[in-house]
């Protein structure tokens, strides 16, 4: 298969009507074959982030707003066509977990910290009142000057797995202090 675009301007006679048609014509194979790629990979990253029902952010620093998918929204209680202030968002996460979110995301701007984000909070829904754990990944973006200009990522919701862990650890601390109360070693 191969592409082109065609333009057609017309050609003028001294008395104003058209004579004629200039034709040209580009071969746009190359280009088209990397938008088709570029709308195929697209349609795969959205099916993946949908399949493993992860919520998605950019936070742009210099604007100091934030974006996210309609899961990120879901779980904070914004509304889906909401724009989102990222001090909105830091007041949705849990009390306790707030200024350990807002340290390490001040951190990973620096242009020393390598950009990394890897952190584990609480989102408490503005709405609902609903708690979500979540494992929140990312990656900050620096220009020339070494300003962060973006950090984006990924949240996934880790509620399950942490109670399931927890609940591991009491059973394991009452089992211990069975143990040590049984007037008989066991």
């Amino acid at each position: 298969n191969c592409y082109f675009d065609f333009s057609y301007s017309p050609i003028r006679l001294a008395t104003g009507e058209v004579g004629g048609v200039l034709v040209t014509v580009v071969e746009t194979t190359t280009k088209k074959i990397a938008e088709n790629d570029l709308i195929e990979n697209k349609n795969d990253l959205e099916f993946v982030i949908e399949a493993a029902q992860l919520g998605t952010f950019e936070y742009n620093p210099l604007t100091n707003t934030l974006s996210g998918n309609a899961r990120l929204k879901e779980w904070f209680g914004f509304a889906p066509e909401s724009q989102i202030e990222f001090k909105q968002a830091i007041a949705a996460i849990a009390e306790r977990d707030r200024e350990r979110v807002s340290q390490a995301i001040n951190e990973v701007l620096k242009y020393s910290s390598g950009g990394i984000y890897d952190v584990e909070y609480t989102i408490v829904n503005t709405v609902t009142k609903e708690e979500t754990i979540v494992q929140a990944k990312g990656k900050a973006r620096f220009n020339e000057e070494k300003i962060a200009y973006r950090l984006n990522g990924t949240l996934e919701d880790v509620t399950n797995r942490v109670m399931a862990s927890k609940k591991i650890e009491e059973n394991e601390r009452n089992l211990r202090l069975m143990i040590l109360q049984a007037p008989v070693a066991i």
